[in-house]
């Protein structure tokens, strides 16, 4: 076993330099295809991996943030017990490189703008939080979404409380609860018709997961809106009123136009914080619509 460890760690640092000079993360991703998760987390000399990996697909400027990624996944394969679950975690781990790859560019830009402090934060917090993630994710798509909010947030504002807060949220929203969202954002062109298609439910679960969104400040009910405008308006009344029914002739006072019914139906729409996440895990409106 040891021997066949050895062997698939050594053609695994081959394919690497052999495609040194592309300096991509699918190269890296093609490897562990090819040779195996297992045998490269199981290796002695997987740290090392590791480190080369890093140097050879990044110019430079971001590859200790990679080696931070790939270094901190690999405990996490030890703790996981079901092979399903490990398998799981493996192709995970495959998508997110492949994401970083596509977006390799705009990492770099944004990984050499960041001060020491934020860059220590995500060589450390961060990717814990990004792994956190995606550990135990069954959706895959989901995996994109993670990596685009990873890249999208690296900004010398980024801080510890609010980057735990995003991925925390992240991780309880279903591929569906962002589909959803994205209608009200009326920044895709899917529709209803296709939540209803794609995911097979019916308008009955469409209303669970819209009062979800609205637990998670992603959505706003616009009748919960209306009826606090109306009771402002009536406070304001009733104290006109009774500053009216103070005067030696009260004139009588006029109840405002501005309230309005609030209908039976319910309505929704996006909060700032439901805008401000979908900015970070963006898509173009093809991706979206399939």
């Amino acid at each position: 076993m040891i021997i066949y460890l050895s062997k698939d760690v050594h053609k695994y640092r081959e394919l690497l330099m052999d495609n040194k000079d592309n300096g991509r993360i699918e190269d890296l991703s093609k490897a562990l295809t090819e040779v195996g998760f297992t045998a490269l987390f199981e290796s002695e000399t997987f740290h090392q991996i590791l480190v080369e990996a890093a140097a050879v697909i990044f110019s430079g400027t971001a590859a200790p943030l990679l080696g931070a990624i790939l270094g901190a996944a690999a405990p996490r394969v030890n703790g996981v017990f079901l092979s399903y679950k490990q398998y799981r975690f493996e192709r995970n781990v495959s998508n997110l490189i492949n994401v970083l790859s596509e977006r390799v560019d705009t990492l770099e830009s944004n990984y050499s703008k960041l001060n020491s402090k934020v860059k220590e934060l995500y060589q450390t917090k961060v990717v814990e939080m990004l792994l956190d993630s995606i550990v135990d994710e069954p959706q895959e798509e989901k995996t994109r979404y993670c990596a685009d909010a990873f890249i999208a947030l690296m900004t010398n504002d980024a801080n510890e409380n609010t980057m735990s807060y995003f991925f925390k949220t992240l991780r309880e929203l279903t591929v569906l609860d962002i589909d959803i969202l994205w209608i009200y954002s009326r920044l895709s062109d899917i529709n209803w018709d296709d939540i209803q298609q794609k995911h097979g439910i019916d308008w009955d679960y469409i209303q669970i997961v819209r009062e979800k969104l609205v637990r998670f400040g992603l959505l706003f009910r616009k009748n919960d809106q209306l009826r606090d405008k109306n009771n402002d308006e009536i406070v304001e009344y009733l104290l006109k009123v009774e500053a009216d029914s103070k005067k030696s002739k009260p004139q009588g006072v006029k109840l405002p136009r501005t309230i309005k019914k609030i209908g039976h139906s319910e309505s929704y729409g996006i909060t700032k914080l439901g805008m401000s996440l979908l900015k970070c895990i963006g898509r173009d409106e093809d991706a979206q619509s399939n």
